[in-house]
Formats: C-alpha cells, sequence, structure tokens
C-alpha cells in the first residue's frame, strides 16, 4: 500500500489500469518472477488523490513459482514492490530479501 504521510494532497497520475508491480529476481540480478507478466491492463489515464494520512492498497498473491510456471529452488531472492504511477516515482518502492 501507500500512504500519504505529507501535509498536503497528492495525487498519483496512471496511465493505464495498472497500480503496481513486483519483480523478483535471483542471486545474480535475473529477473525469475514479475506480477504482471501474464497480465493485460486497459490504456487508460486515471489518478488515485490520496490527503495527508490517507492510504491505498492492494494484494497480491503468488505461488512461489517463476514466470517459467517451474516452482523457485530454495535460496535468497530480492523482490522490489513498485507503484506504476507516471512519471514514475522511485521514491515509491521497496526492495527486501526473500528466503525461500
Amino acid at each position: 500500500g501507500i500512504k500519504n504521510d505529507g501535509f498536503r494532497e497528492e495525487t498519483l497520475h496512471f496511465s493505464c489500469s495498472q497500480m503496481f508491480d513486483i519483480e523478483v529476481t535471483d542471486g545474480r540480478r535475473r529477473l525469475v518472477w514479475r506480477w504482471a507478466y501474464d497480465k493485460a491492463f486497459l490504456q487508460v489515464l486515471w489518478q488515485v488523490e490520496l490527503s495527508p494520512g490517507e492510504s491505498h492498497s492492494q494484494e497480491a498473491n503468488w505461488d512461489l513459482t517463476g514466470n517459467d510456471k517451474k516452482s523457485l529452488s530454495p535460496g535468497s531472492y530480492r523482490a522490489r514492490v513498485y507503484i506504476t504511477n507516471y512519471p514514475q516515482d522511485e521514491g515509491l518502492g521497496v526492495e527486501f530479501t526473500l528466503i525461500i
């Protein structure tokens, strides 16, 4: 989710119906899974307005398989979750380590 921790209203602009994406890379930084990989999104302009203190969240499930539909091997992976607003704001993302 995203939260407006500021003191003024913020507006995020989007150029398609996708609001976020998740990328998982292996130890060599090779992409093994992307949430949006097999999804289609409407080409539509829209926006989210967040007042101070307001938040917005969405959920995604993952079955620990790669884009090739094979189960990931046990190990350490890197995940990056980010908002797909336009223009892209690198500050609206987070990276963390996954141990499978």
